[in-house]
């Protein structure tokens, strides 16, 4: 994994915790495969009638387009 300009070697069952502003690029430079868990969150608090276009464009619990069709 590459957090800025450093590269990490995330152990099996590992787990890396990174700020909201470094870039960061996850690969798997290995012959295995690789599960990865990864969550994000938006770095302040959603309050009551703040517009949450910017995280979920229809509403909170709604898929990404990528998944449209997915249960």
């Amino acid at each position: 994994m590459r957090v800025g300009n450093e590269t990490i070697t995330v152990q099996r069952y590992g787990g890396v915790w990174v700020q909201p502003a470094p870039l960061r690029q996850v690969f798997n430079d290995t012959e295995q495969k690789t599960l990865w868990l990864i969550v994000g969150a938006p770095e302040a608090e959603f309050l009551p009638g703040e517009d949450h276009s910017l995280w979920s464009p229809t509403e909170p619990r709604a898929l990404p387009t990528e998944l449209a069709g997915s249960v």
